[in-house]
């Protein structure tokens, strides 16, 4: 079985193709290593077969288990809040996901020690971030008039300090690292979807996935859910930075991205407020509060 992904250019499809091969080539050479425990056994991306160049079709062998009673789930499933309600529905236990979060990390430690680069002209830096956060902003801001003074006050804080951020390095980069670009069957986990690959800071992944770690209701104050959130982003972070260190990176860059993820994480919740914003037909005042309130306790540390 295959996967197969249409490009309106057929030159990116050269260009995203190339660069899976030259990673998934990197990942099979690495084999046998380890990073936070586990032994690295299998690459944490699709293979790569082929691609059909007029056309601008890439195809990549389908994630699927070998077992056919099993399937493959996606991270936004396997990384859902799981309750547990006693009588009355009131919530009994919380299932914390362990194991995804920990495969998570590793695989995204994998690509930020990778060798393979991508447009070395041209890193995602933290000013182009700012830049997005302040349109962000603009647009939430006409949307939600009577907050708008605070989303606008947020942004002007958080573009200021992104544009100063200076990485040790740039580091090869998913550039749209979530959930819903992750596959997990056999206790393993693929990384899909490679069309923003990019040099940047690799505190950009980090904060991308942990802000669309958080649950829609978290924005609700439903309970639980923020148990569940700082339990699983907990869990990520701890691993994160075990297979970094496992795999090369100084203790003194892993605490770097680890701190700059903050900022990061700030403004892809705006990137959540926009679309959100863009989808209902009226202000959600007490979800755009919740979502700001988020945005200043990153900003805060």
């Amino acid at each position: 079985t295959v996967y197969g992904k249409v490009y309106a250019d057929p030159q990116q499809a050269r260009d995203v193709q190339n660069l899976q091969q030259r990673l998934y080539d990197e990942q099979v050479a690495r084999l046998g290593s380890r990073a936070a425990g586990q032994d690295l056994r299998t690459p944490m991306l699709p293979r790569p077969l082929g691609l059909l160049t007029d056309l601008g079709i890439t195809f990549n062998e389908a994630v699927q288990p070998v077992d056919p009673q099993e399937r493959a789930i996606t991270g936004t499933r396997a990384m859902q809040p799981m309750l547990e309600r006693g009588r009355g529905g009131e919530i009994a236990a919380v299932t914390i996901p362990l194991e995804e979060p920990r495969m998570t990390a590793i695989a995204l430690a994998r690509l930020h020690t990778s060798s393979v680069r991508a447009n070395e002209a041209a890193p995602r830096t933290g000013a182009k971030e700012a830049k997005r956060a302040r349109e962000r902003a603009a647009l939430i801001a006409s949307h939600n008039p009577v907050q708008a003074e605070e989303t606008q006050r947020l942004a002007r804080e958080l573009a200021g300090r992104l544009e100063t951020l200076q990485p040790d390095v740039y580091r090869p980069a998913h550039g749209g690292f979530k959930s819903s670009q992750l596959l997990f069957h056999s206790k393993r986990v693929f990384v899909v979807d490679f069309d923003g690959f990019c040099l940047a800071d690799a505190a950009l992944d980090v904060g991308y996935f942990l802000a669309y770690l958080r649950p829609s209701g978290l924005w609700y104050g439903r309970p639980a859910m923020r148990q569940w959130f700082e339990a699983a982003a907990r869990e990520f972070v701890t691993t994160y930075r075990q297979a970094m260190r496992d795999l090369g990176a100084s203790e003194a860059a892993v605490d770097g991205i680890i701190e700059r993820s903050r900022l990061y994480e700030a403004a892809l919740i705006f990137k959540i407020a926009t679309r959100r914003a863009n989808r209902l037909n009226s202000p959600r005042t007490k979800e755009l509060s919740a979502m700001l309130q988020e945005i200043a306790s990153r900003l805060a540390g």
